[in-house]
């Protein structure tokens, strides 16, 4: 079976038949690059600026229960290309595993919330 070229879009065809069978969770490595890259300054700014904090409040080891902290640790995770050590290097020398279950407790909180 011959498909119709479409005239409108021409890189259809390739979009339907190459990307269209990708999952939606894995991402276009060329895409990646197109992502504008924000700082773990940049998100730490403006988490203290909605949290109505300072910057030491997010930066310092050792607070429990300190949710403006797990909220800038979780985007800094999702938005910036640091890995979980180069992240737990700028949050107070923390290792990459607590990087990651403060990651893991946030979105966990969120989940329910979003259905």
């Amino acid at each position: 079976m011959v498909r119709p070229l479409r005239a409108e879009y021409p890189g259809a065809f390739y979009k339907d038949t190459f990307l269209a069978k990708r999952s939606e969770k894995r991402e276009i490595p060329q895409l990646v690059e197109l992502k504008p890259r924000v700082s773990a300054d940049q998100i730490v700014a403006a988490v203290c600026g909605e949290f109505d904090c300072k910057t030491d409040m997010i930066l310092q080891k050792g607070r429990k229960k300190n949710v403006a902290r797990d909220v800038a640790i979780y985007l800094s995770r999702e938005i910036t290309d640091k890995s979980g050590v180069e992240l737990g290097s700028y949050f107070g020398n923390i290792s990459g595993a607590g990087i990651t279950v403060r990651y893991d407790r946030l979105s966990e909180q969120i989940q329910p919330n979003t259905s």
